[in-house]
C-alpha cells in the first residue's frame, strides 16, 4: 500500500502542518494523531481557525486478481475519514474511491487521470507493488512542465529547461521522454551561489553542444523569441 501525494505549484504552510498529524498504516487506515504542541496559550475558538478541505483519492482493487482486498481496504479509508471528520479538528476529508484493477484489466489507467483531474490531493493505493510502480511517475510529476508537453500539438516545438535538482521536473522529463516535439536541457540550478535558476538555464542552453540542441535553439532566435 502506498500514498502518493502529486506535486502542486504552491501549498498551504497550514494545510501541511494539519497533513503532518496524519499516518498512513496498514490496509489504507489514516489515523490523525495531535496537530498541536502542548503549552500554555489559550485554547483556540473554533471561529479562529482556518477551515481546510482535503481531497484524498484511492487507487484500490474493485476488480482483477486482487478485487478481495478492496472492500476492507476502502472500508479502513472511510472509517479513518469519518473519524477525521467528526473530530471538528478543523479539516474535511472528502473521498473519491477509484479502482486500480490490476495489469491485466489496467483499470488504473483510467481511474488515475481520472483523480487528478479531479484535483485530489493525495492518492491512497495501489494494493499491489506491480500497479504502484505503473503510476508513480504519472501521479507525482502531475503537475510538472515536463509533463505537460504532449498537450501541445505536435506542430509547436518546445524547448524545456529542467534544474537537475528538482525532482518533480525531472520526473516530468521522465514520463514524457518519448515526446518528439520536445527538447530538453538540463541544468545545474544550484551551481551559482547568486545566480538565477533562469540565468544557469539560459547558460546551459548556449554552452550546449548537441547538434539537435544548438539547432533548435538557433531556430528559437531566428524566429526572434531569444536575444543573442
Amino acid at each position: 500500500m502506498s500514498v502518493f501525494a502529486k506535486a502542486s505549484a504552491s501549498r498551504s504552510r497550514s494545510l501541511k502542518s494539519i497533513l503532518s498529524g496524519i499516518a498512513i498504516v496498514g490496509a489504507g487506515a489514516l489515523v490523525l494523531s495531535a496537530c498541536s504542541t502542548p503549552g500554555t496559550d489559550a485554547p483556540e475558538q473554533p471561529g479562529d481557525r482556518e477551515e481546510l478541505t482535503l481531497h484524498i483519492g484511492t487507487l484500490l482493487p474493485q476488480t482483477g486478481a486482487l478485487a478481495f482486498l478492496g472492500p476492507p481496504e476502502e472500508a479502513g479509508v472511510a472509517l479513518a475519514v469519518k473519524e477525521i471528520n467528526e473530530a471538528n479538528a478543523g479539516i474535511t476529508v472528502e473521498v473519491t474511491y477509484g479502482d486500480s484493477g490490476d495489469p491485466d484489466n489496467k483499470a488504473y489507467a483510467t481511474t488515475v487521470p481520472n483523480l487528478l483531474a479531479e484535483g485530489v490531493d493525495a492518492i491512497i493505493g495501489a494494493a499491489a507493488s506491480g500497479v504502484s510502480k505503473l503510476v508513480i511517475d504519472q501521479v507525482v510529476s502531475a503537475h510538472a512542465p515536463g509533463a505537460q508537453v504532449p498537450l501541445i500539438p505536435t506542430t509547436c516545438r518546445v524547448l524545456s529547461l529542467e534544474d537537475r535538482t528538482d525532482p518533480v521536473a525531472l520526473l516530468g522529463t521522465l514520463v514524457n521522454q518519448g515526446v518528439s516535439n520536445r527538447l530538453t536541457v538540463v541544468f545545474d540550478g544550484g551551481a551559482g551561489d547568486e545566480e538565477s535558476p533562469i540565468v544557469a538555464a539560459g547558460r546551459a542552453a548556449d554552452e550546449a553542444s548537441h547538434p539537435e540542441l544548438v539547432a533548435e535553439v538557433t531556430r528559437i532566435r531566428e524566429l526572434g523569441f531569444l536575444s543573442t
